[in-house]
């Protein structure tokens, strides 16, 4: 009997904390994008892994070494305005919710 529900993962995973430590490193200057790109590559390994473990027949690489999820559309159309933002939010980690101010 076929499963009643399909489901495919498409698009970001949370990035592992040495991830975003990377990626600050680069950003500070202390890690070349060769060294960014080997955290990377060991972290999109490990994902794909759990999600052929967990079943999935599409895996994703968890957009690791995207910086912005619409960065890729500026630069894919001409004409492009950047204005104001609608909406301005205030995203945080689980662990920066917690601390004050």
């Amino acid at each position: 009997m076929a499963a009643p529900h399909r489901a495919d993962h498409v698009g970001s995973l949370l990035r592992p904390a040495e991830v975003l430590a990377a990626h600050k490193q680069f950003e500070n200057g202390d890690l070349s994008v060769e060294q960014l790109r080997e955290f990377e590559d060991r972290a999109i390994l490990q994902a794909i892994k759990l999600q052929r473990e967990v079943g999935l027949d599409v895996v994703s690489d968890g957009e690791y070494r995207r910086q912005i999820w619409s960065g890729d559309f500026i630069d894919a159309v001409d004409g492009y305005v950047d204005g104001p933002e609608p909406i301005h939010f205030d995203w945080r980690l689980a662990d920066e919710a917690a601390a004050p101010g």
